[in-house]
């Protein structure tokens, strides 16, 4: 049978200890910070809150059959504020893009390629990326990039440390 005294004592013991802003370890150890309820709070809130969420779309490397479905997925998150989908037009099949972007309302960004062989495609949509985060900063919080091109990655860890959700 349990000791329900010493489990309420050990109880007490234990919400003290949490509810402190700071606990002194043994042997002068520095100073450990525990989270107060005020920033659980905050945690939280960050949590739950609905991202307003800004789409920028590779459509040099991304399937347009998929779209609808990332979008889907992405509501359950926030709301989509900003959709763009980057891509040189004139070399691709554009009957099923132009479909997308009517029905999900998608911005296309016509990007023609310079020079043979290089892709500016890449390079327009990181510099709108880098607008819409300084530009946007106290409406989009969340970047979604729609790409199977890695090259994106250092893209999405700069958002990421300017304090944005990546998606």
């Amino acid at each position: 049978i349990p000791n329900f005294k010493q489990l309420d004592e050990e109880f007490d013991k234990q919400e003290k200890l949490a509810n402190s802003e700071e606990i002194i370890e043994e042997q002068n150890k520095p100073f450990l910070h525990v989270k107060t309820q005020k920033e659980d709070e905050l945690l939280l809130e960050q949590r739950t809150k609905k991202l307003n969420i800004c789409v920028l779309i590779d459509a040099d490397n991304a399937s347009v059959n998929a779209l609808s479905g990332i979008f889907n997925e992405l509501s359950k998150h926030g709301n989509i504020i900003i959709r763009k989908a980057y891509g040189n037009w004139s070399r691709m099949t554009t009957t099923k893009w132009e479909s997308a972007f009517r029905e999900l309302a998608i911005q296309p960004i016509h990007q023609i390629d310079y020079t043979k062989g290089k892709n500016s495609t890449d390079i327009a949509m990181t510099f709108d990326a880098m607008d819409l985060l300084y530009g946007n900063k106290d409406i989009i919080n969340s970047f979604a990039l729609i790409t199977s091109d890695s090259d994106f990655t250092p893209l999405a860890i700069r958002l990421v440390q300017a304090g944005l959700t990546v998606l």
